[in-house]
């Protein structure tokens, strides 16, 4: 609904250039998750993350702490991949020139990065 509105506020060309960053990140997610072969076009790119995040939630409730570190550090990773993803579309959905939406992902990854400097200063860059 949200994206709709803003479809009405921003028009057609914002639609189809925030529908197009949408898709690669959705894409290189994928790609990274799943297969090689990319993220079908014929799919809804928020329905594919929320998959992601409810079956990391649901994977890290059947483990504690002490067991499965491997698996652990691996699913923060990809959570930590989707949470810089997350903020760059929300960051997007946000502005309305589409012309610069390369500086607003841009300015949005050194935000949370100096936020996550914050909370953990001794976490590698990811």
């Amino acid at each position: 609904m949200r994206a709709h509105l803003k479809e009405k506020e921003y028009g057609i060309p914002w639609r189809t250039a925030f529908k197009k960053e949408l898709y690669t990140f959705a894409d290189s997610t994928f790609k990274r998750l799943v297969g090689e072969e990319g993220f079908p076009e014929t799919e809804d790119p928020f329905r594919f993350f929320h998959k992601i995040v409810k079956k990391d939630a649901l994977d890290a409730s059947t483990f504690d702490a002490m067991s499965q570190a491997d698996f652990l550090s691996m699913m923060t990773e990809n959570l930590e991949m989707l949470e810089k993803i997350l903020y760059q579309i929300k960051a997007l959905l946000k502005e309305p020139d589409y012309l610069i939406f390369e500086e607003v992902k841009a300015g949005c990854l050194e935000r949370l990065r100096a936020d996550q400097v914050k909370t953990n200063p001794g976490r590698p860059n990811t």
